[in-house]
């Protein structure tokens, strides 16, 4: 899906938007719209610093967390108040908040609590963000129909917010929208300023595909080398979706517990509602919000699974790869793997030590091994120092090399 062509059917909200453009129901841009009454001149646009913070999009690919600084920092040079990052996929209602600025975290937070995701009228400016790569509140909405529009009155008029304009870009089949607010002092962004904004996509484009190269492949490694030692492990997206499995956890499945169209599907009701829960809250950009979650699936008189979620890094790079949380899975019934007896067994490692191997021998950030283990980075530094000690290697790469011999001498075998 490129921006100027009708993305693929399925999802309802872009397909309606577009039916109604080709219709006739929704006025085009500039096309029987008034100007909003009020508007005081902002501070403006200023698309020369603009530049220059997209340009530093590629610093949160290295740095988790970057992305509620450049936010804030786009935002001040848009003469706005503040700026968040969306997501949205065909085929899914609705959109996921991946990331946000310092100043509208409690904007946030209510966004997805009183699930507004599902219910964001901005979703209609998607067919011209399609065209131009540029979408604000004129292109679907009156001034009249703003002042009785519960998303206006209800959701932005508590915060004093109301003028929106979203720069759409691409990563893979998704589309993202870095949607920047402004207050009613401020004013609409005019047509002028659209222009500015949309010379953005490309520089947006470039660097969310890079960052979903990096990032798929980094959560490959770290699931694979999960997998190596015997550890069943799955990766949700923003939407709650299974983006990536690895071999151990496939070979649990069964009536119980599986995987049917990218969707966890088990028989126990009370796992199944947790699970929805689980995929809700990946909407939200907040770890907390899906970090530290177990859920227990029953299997009839079998011992049940148990599947704990550990929140992946909210840098760019699990941004743009669609990566949300980390799914561990324990089969209580299941004989332990060969390969994480043979890692003990060869270099005495500890349990702890071996994942903690995994992790960082996939690829994995010391930051998402202390998430993944519930420890401190001190302490998994430390770890890491013995493990290398023991295994007689010095970084990242030969820890990758030496978990694909051993796999190859102790191939997993199924439970």
């Amino acid at each position: 899906m490129r921006l100027g062509k009708r993305p693929p059917p399925g999802n309802p909200h872009l397909q309606v938007a577009l039916d109604a453009i080709a219709d006739g129901d929704a006025a085009p841009f500039g096309v029987g719209l008034a100007k909003p009454a009020g508007r005081k001149a902002p501070q403006g646009l200023d698309l020369g610093k603009l530049e220059k913070v997209v340009a530093r999009v590629q610093d949160a690919v290295a740095e988790p967390g970057a992305w509620g600084g450049i936010l804030e920092e786009i935002s001040a040079a848009a003469g706005a108040q503040c700026a968040s990052l969306f997501r949205t996929s065909p085929g899914i209602s609705g959109v996921s908040l991946v990331a946000t600025s310092t100043s509208a975290e409690q904007l946030a937070e209510r966004y997805v609590r009183d699930g507004w995701f599902h219910r964001d009228l901005r979703v209609r400016a998607i067919p011209k963000m399609l065209k131009t790569g540029v979408g604000v509140d004129q292109d679907f909405i009156t001034p009249h129909t703003i002042e009785r529009e519960p998303y206006y009155q209800e959701f932005l008029a508590p915060f004093g917010l109301r003028w929106w304009a979203g720069v759409g870009f691409q990563s893979g089949d998704d589309l993202w929208c870095m949607a920047i607010q402004r207050t009613v002092g401020q004013g609409y962004f005019d047509p002028g300023e659209q222009t500015k904004l949309a010379t953005l996509c490309q520089r947006l484009t470039e660097a969310a595909t890079i960052s979903r190269a990096v990032g798929r492949a980094r959560i490959a490694g770290m699931t694979d080398a999960l997998g190596l030692v015997g550890q069943p492990a799955l990766v949700l997206d923003h939407f709650g979706r299974v983006l990536r499995e690895n071999t151990a956890v496939t070979g649990l499945y069964d009536q119980w517990f599986r995987v049917v169209g990218a969707h966890i599907i088990v028989q126990d009701r009370e796992a199944a509602a947790a699970f929805a829960g689980l995929a809700d809250a990946c909407r939200s950009y907040h770890p907390h919000a899906v970090s530290g979650k177990r859920i227990l699936v029953r299997r009839g008189e079998r011992r049940p699974i148990v599947v704990e979620s550990h929140a992946l890094s909210s840098g760019a790079i699990e941004s743009f790869s669609g990566g949300r949380v980390l799914l561990l899975v324990t089969d209580l019934e299941a004989q332990t793997r060969p390969l994480a007896s043979a890692l003990g067994a060869t270099f005495g490692l500890t349990t702890a030590e071996a994942r903690l191997a995994a992790i960082i021998g996939g690829g994995g950030s010391l930051d998402a091994a202390c998430e993944a283990l519930h420890v401190t980075r001190e302490t998994a530094r430390n770890q890491l120092k013995t493990v290398f000690a023991k295994t007689n290697t010095h970084r990242q790469a030969e820890l990758v090399l030496l978990l694909s011999r051993l796999s190859t001498a102790f191939p997993p075998r199924s439970s």
